[in-house]
C-alpha cells in the first residue's frame, strides 16, 4: 500500500472522504473549505478551486464518476465535472442554506446513456 501525504497545511483535519467508483480517485475534504482530489494511479493530487469557506461535511460521486458532488456545513453544494486525469471544474453551485447530507444522482430518462444529470439532495435541519 502507497502511502498518502496529506495537507501541506499542519494540523487541518480531514472531515469527508469519498472513493470514484471506476478510477483510483479518492476526493478528500477538509475543515479549511479545501477540496483535493489524490490520482493513485498518476500518484498526483489536484486541488478544487476554493469554492468552500467552511467544512466540507459531505462528498459524493455519481454512479458514472463524472460528476462530483461537495457540500460544506454552511449548507453550499457543489458539482464537479472531474475528467479522466482527476481534474475538477465547477459544473453547478447551489446555496442551500443548510449542510447537506446525502444527494443522490438519476438519469433523467431510461434513454439516457450518459452520466446521471439530475442531483436530489437531503439536508440537515
Amino acid at each position: 500500500m502507497t502511502e498518502v501525504e496529506g495537507s501541506d497545511e499542519p494540523e487541518i483535519q480531514v472531515i469527508s472522504i469519498a472513493w470514484h467508483p471506476i478510477r483510483q480517485f479518492l476526493a478528500v475534504g477538509y475543515e479549511t473549505g479545501q477540496l483535493v482530489l489524490w490520482n493513485h494511479e498518476e500518484g498526483e493530487s489536484f486541488e478544487g478551486i476554493r469554492s468552500h469557506h467552511s467544512e466540507v461535511v459531505m462528498l459524493e460521486w455519481s454512479n458514472c464518476g463524472n460528476f462530483l458532488t461537495s457540500g460544506d456545513s454552511m449548507g453550499l453544494l457543489i458539482v464537479w465535472k472531474c475528467d479522466s486525469q482527476g481534474n475538477l471544474q465547477t459544473e453547478a453551485v447551489h446555496d442551500l442554506k443548510d449542510p447537506a447530507c446525502s444527494v443522490i444522482f438519476i438519469k433523467q430518462s431510461d434513454n439516457d446513456k450518459s452520466d446521471e444529470r439530475l442531483v436530489f439532495c437531503w439536508v440537515y435541519t
